[in-house]
């Protein structure tokens, strides 16, 4: 939302036309997703990512054979089972669905942590090489037309894909 209104604030501003001191405003613009989908350090990550999933769901899987193992053992076994027995499997049962899913939310989190701590770096480095291009090359403004809030793109914005990617080495 913060985005959005920096954005209209910006459009709004540069619709007037008024500059500062006469100075000329150059705006630039970039697809910061399109920019991060070629950065080579992204496939890494994302393996990464994918990696930690796979093991976090495995550990789901051995959890939810252990419930239906408990479950199927009560079912076979319910007419032998004392009325105290029977409430003793239940509250098992119950206690090992319960920590099922803590356990659920709980690899969502880490699972977001993770993908947080292996981008961050990813899109730092990109913000970095984007500052530098912009400060290289004067530029007032650089809008990412990724983000979805750029309301008007003049033909007179400049695309800095190309001097960003060489920055990073991307072909």
């Amino acid at each position: 939302m913060r985005k959005l209104i920096v954005t209209i604030a910006v459009a709004m501003f540069l619709a007037t036309g008024f500059s500062f001191a006469q100075k000329t405003l150059k705006i630039g613009h970039i697809n910061g997703q399109e920019l991060l989908s070629l950065m080579p350090e992204r496939t890494k990550a994302e393996a990464d990512i994918k990696a930690f999933a796979t093991q976090l769901g495995k550990d789901i899987e051995v959890l939810q054979v252990e419930l239906n193992n408990k479950i199927n053992d009560y079912q076979n076994n319910e007419k032998t089972y004392s009325d105290l027995i029977k409430q003793s499997k239940v509250e098992e049962i119950q206690n090992l669905q319960t920590r099922i899913q803590e356990y659920q939310r709980t690899a969502q989190q880490n699972l977001q942590q993770k993908e947080a701590d292996l981008l961050k770096p990813i899109m730092e480095k990109a913000q970095n090489a984007i500052k530098e291009i912009a400060k290289a090359n004067k530029f007032t403004y650089i809008l990412d037309t990724s983000a979805g809030a750029v309301l008007y793109q003049s033909d007179d914005s400049i695309d800095i894909m190309d001097l960003v990617k060489a920055k990073l080495g991307i072909k």
